[in-house]
């Protein structure tokens, strides 16, 4: 439905895509979901579907490994896109 959310914060040692997610999950007060691999099947009720599923990038690049794997740092930005 076009809703956008942005989280600002420094990352912590170690820090994934995916436990970031986590944590703009509890402040947001939103669901996400991921299937037994890692892939993220839906944030805030919009699921993967076989058309669009969600898609990490970093920098502007797509993320080159799955979110619980693909580290963060300091000044990086990432974007999870519904596409």
């Amino acid at each position: 439905d076009g809703t956008k959310r942005a989280f600002e914060g420094a990352p912590e040692e170690g820090m994934t895509i995916l436990s970031a997610l986590r944590f703009a999950e509890e402040a947001g007060q939103f669901a996400v979901r991921t299937d037994a691999v890692g892939n993220i099947t839906a944030i805030a009720g919009v699921r993967n579907s076989s058309q669009k599923r969600w898609r990490a990038y970093q920098n502007g690049a797509p993320a080159g490994d799955l979110p619980g794997h693909t580290e963060v740092r300091a000044g990086d930005r990432i974007l999870l896109a519904y596409e």
